[in-house]
């Protein structure tokens, strides 16, 4: 089984200037509004397992709570396609016959 891990290091600089901002102005409607939509996206995983006759796809929110589950048979897959993400980083690219591409960067194994 693999853990895709996400980046979120733009998401919080993003957030921690306009927290600075906020602080500066005096507003703080906007700042509780902010915190709790960064808590939101930051807290998404994604798992992605291969088993013998198929691979699955997994997103999670907040508490492993899953908000998305896809299950991929061979015979649904049209191409896989790997490239470079930075200079030492790999990622993949399933391109499906029918719904959305999965991308599949940073992964770990468990």
């Amino acid at each position: 089984m693999y853990q895709v891990q996400r980046l979120n290091l733009p998401t919080f600089g993003i957030a921690a200037t306009i927290l600075v901002w906020n602080i500066i102005t005096g507003s703080f409607i906007p700042l509780i509004a902010l915190i709790s939509t960064v808590i939101f996206f930051g807290s998404f995983q994604s798992k992605f397992s291969i088993h013998d006759d198929h691979v699955q796809y997994q997103v999670y929110i907040l508490f492993k709570v899953p908000i998305f589950n896809r299950v991929i048979y061979p015979n649904q897959i049209n191409e896989i396609k790997f490239f470079r993400v930075g200079w030492l980083k790999k990622a993949a690219i399933l391109r499906l016959k029918k719904g959305l591409n999965i991308r599949l960067a940073n992964m770990v194994r468990q």
